[in-house]
């Protein structure tokens, strides 16, 4: 039975759909954020719930992607789910009907403020975007169902589901400094009280983006809960793709940033960027079992895969399995790449290899493969230990034979 609603079957029409839940990721301090909200058409009530996938960066694109799902089917929508917050290290925190509308709202404002493109599939939304949503007009007001007043509390409340709970001042001064570098000054600010003087900040970052590497971090001056710290910190400079080591201090009381001098910069070389950068890393080589087919391995794979992302490369495709959350960003030094449990790399000639940067890593990620379905369809031929990352120039080489290609270093 159609439902008689006004402004009937329009796309737009914002009384069309129901809201029934939404979720968002704690990663606003990473400078990306994901979103999940779900819908219920009230014309067509027998239609698949509506669900939406909201993908936003802070520091550049903006809302990078919007996927849409018409399902009822809880796998389809736990590979959508997934397939959404995959790589983020996310909690997901749910949210009110208010909080979804305007954060989507607010994201496509902000995409246009960047002058960046909007998906293409925008239209999709436009019912979201036809609601009045407007910030600290009268908190407390009833709203009606195509109006969403957002108070400057409901906004802060917002902004604390967004970021993740902060456990040390380590934890602090790197977010400060990621988001300094990744040109995300409303990030940053976040992190700093209230009542700090504005005349003990300096400008730490680079006038452009800059990809933050690595960061260590010591103690310079200590009283009670009053610090300063050291920070030493190699950012790349994307728009003239150099590498600058960054010394400063970021003073530090009651888990909110007070302070920030910037003492060095120096622009270094890609070679000494490497060194900087260099670390070990452990490889497995994995072969197709002779009686095993290779529709059953990809049909496995696809399974194994689901949540990580993946690029493509001369030789094969990429899987990045990331750690389920951003403790590293705790750590007194800092590596952009420590939120990586583990890449797979499968070659055009069907080969198997498995990369992490520590033995445990490695350990873990080779009984994962073993109990689950892809154990009896793969055997291990080799193991490997080397001085420095290697397993990305394996994939640019065009080589599909990691042994091989080992071969032809020598």
């Amino acid at each position: 039975m159609v439902k008689v609603v006004k402004g009937g079957l329009d796309e737009g029409n914002p009384n069309r759909y129901k809201f029934i839940s939404g979720a968002v990721s704690d990663t606003r301090l990473m400078g990306v954020t994901a979103m999940h909200l779900v819908f219920e058409d009230q014309i067509l009530p027998q239609q698949p719930l509506f669900h939406l996938f909201f993908y936003f960066d802070y520091e550049e694109l903006g809302l990078e992607t919007l996927r849409t799902l018409h399902s009822s089917d809880d796998k389809e929508i736990e590979r959508g789910v997934r397939e959404c917050f995959a790589g983020l290290g996310a909690q997901l925190v749910t949210i009110d009907e208010a909080e979804g509308y305007y954060y989507a709202k607010w994201m496509v404002d902000e995409t246009k403020r960047k002058k960046q493109p909007l998906p293409s599939n925008i239209k999709e939304i436009q019912f979201i975007l036809n609601q009045v949503c407007s910030a600290a007009i009268h908190e407390g007001e009833a709203n009606s169902p195509a109006t969403f007043e957002f108070t400057e509390k409901q906004l802060e409340m917002l902004n604390v589901k967004l970021c993740v709970l902060i456990k040390s001042d380590y934890g602090i001064v790197n977010y400060y400094l990621m988001r300094l570098f990744g040109k995300d000054n409303e990030g940053a600010r976040l992190l700093v009280d209230r009542a700090a003087d504005e005349s003990k900040f300096d400008v730490i970052a680079p006038e452009t983006h800059c990809t933050f590497l690595k960061n260590s971090i010591s103690i310079s001056e200590s009283i009670g809960e009053h610090k300063i710290y050291r920070c030493e910190s190699l950012v790349e400079v994307e728009a003239i793709a150099k590498h600058h080591y960054i010394v400063s201090e970021i003073e530090v009381y009651k888990r909110k940033v007070v302070g920030a001098k910037k003492i060095s910069e120096t622009e270094i070389s890609l070679y000494e960027a490497t060194l900087l950068l260099t670390r070990e890393e452990y490889v497995s080589v994995y072969e197709l079992d002779d009686d095993a087919s290779w529709g059953d391995f990809s049909k496995s794979f696809a399974d194994f895969s689901l949540g990580m992302t993946h690029t493509e490369h001369a030789g094969g495709r990429m899987f990045m399995d990331f750690m389920p959350n951003n403790n590293h960003a705790e750590n007194k030094v800092f590596k952009l790449n420590d939120d990586i449990r583990a890449l797979f790399y499968i070659t055009g000639q069907g080969q198997l290899v498995v990369s992490a940067y520590t033995l445990n890593g490695i350990i873990q990620a080779e009984a994962r493969l073993m109990l689950s379905d892809l154990g009896g369809m793969i055997s291990a031929t080799n193991h490997y230990q080397f001085p420095a990352s290697i397993i990305y120039d394996f994939a640019e080489s065009g080589f599909t034979d990691f042994n091989q290609y080992l071969r032809e270093l020598e």
